[in-house]
């Protein structure tokens, strides 16, 4: 068997052979169950002998087989060369009239395997016996493939202090957390300056800076810092648990255990928590959003940003010859 799968590949096997790959059992060691009439039948079609009216143990339990017309069951003898064979007898609970159904392959077979033998039930034209797995350097690897399994495991680059120490300590705090951190309130600065300067040369028209335009200039910081706050602690707590743990500050059994589950979630609520803000802030973001996912009628277009009324100072008429009343100015953040 090791030959086969050196000569065609792992997986060539696993294409031409798969339900010995997923069993690890040939031709003759597998077998597929009637339920409507009761019939054990061998995939190798080598069995001439009777299995009919037999009732077998579940998929992955444990049980007799047993004959409903003689009330007998298999049982597993040795015979005078010392081979395991399977004959019929009365019950008596013994470890060899035990059998486990094994779980079943893509196509609907399965292997019968004596648990004090460790062997499968297999056939030989008109005797049945014990033999071991033909296949078992099929290995558990070809099994999983099979079955769509992943399995994770530790690898040895996890356990290099350098790694630790170097990148997940030092390397990660910079890239994920400082870098980010420093365009997050560079970008918000510089939205809250165009803001104010457009207030400014709106002021200039009008004459003066109402307060509705101060208001909502500390509305905006406001918002912009609790962005900023929100993404320092949520991003930070795992770049300091890291830091700790190198100097040895904290155990790297509770990091794994306790902290890198709420530094994970605190990244996940970073990621979904600036919707909340933005509503939270602005009623003209919450009105969209609203009018978006939360409602089936739609009364105009929607806008992709987020618009800052900023409504000109109306002037006395006694001031000006032109009134600006209800003029107002757009702008996209």
């Amino acid at each position: 068997m090791t030959n086969y799968i050196a000569k065609d590949g792992h997986f060539d096997f696993l294409k031409s052979e798969p339900d010995t790959a997923e069993s690890g059992a040939n031709d003759g060691q597998l077998w597929k169950y009637d339920s409507v009439d009761k019939t054990l039948i061998d995939k190798g079609g080598n069995w001439n002998g009777s299995m009919d009216h037999w009732t077998i143990p579940k998929e992955g339990e444990t049980g007799q087989i047993r004959n409903e017309n003689s009330s007998l069951v298999l049982s597993v003898f040795q015979d005078t060369y010392g081979q395991d064979v399977v004959k019929q007898e009365r019950p008596n609970n013994g470890d060899n009239q035990t059998w486990k159904r094994g779980k079943a392959t893509r196509n609907g077979y399965f292997t019968l395997e004596n648990p004090s033998t460790k062997k499968f039930l297999s056939n030989d034209w008109d005797e049945l016996f014990l033999i071991e797995p033909v296949y078992p350097e099929v290995g558990d690897w070809i099994r999983k493939a099979y079955t769509n399994v992943t399995e994770v495991v530790e690898l040895p680059l996890l356990c290099n202090p350098k790694y630790f120490n170097i990148y997940l300590t030092w390397i990660n705090f910079f890239v994920k957390f400082v870098i980010p951190t420093i365009i997050l309130v560079g970008c918000n600065i510089r939205i809250l300056s165009e803001v104010k300067k457009i207030h400014r040369q709106v002021a200039s028209f009008s004459g003066n800076k109402s307060d509705k335009k101060k208001e909502l200039e500390a509305r905006l910081a406001s918002m912009i810092s609790t962005v900023v706050i929100v993404f320092v602690l949520c991003n930070s707590f795992e770049s300091i648990v890291f830091i700790l743990s190198t100097q040895e500050m904290i155990s790297i059994d509770v990091v794994q255990e306790y902290l890198r589950p709420l530094a994970d979630l605190l990244l996940v609520i970073n990621s979904g928590i600036n919707v909340a803000i933005y509503c939270g802030y602005n009623s003209d973001f919450r009105e969209k959003f609203v009018q978006m996912y939360l409602t089936r009628r739609s009364k105009g277009p929607t806008t992709g940003g987020n618009t800052l009324q900023l409504n000109l100072i109306r002037r006395r008429d006694t001031q000006t010859n032109t009134p600006l009343s209800k003029e107002s100015q757009e702008t996209t953040l």
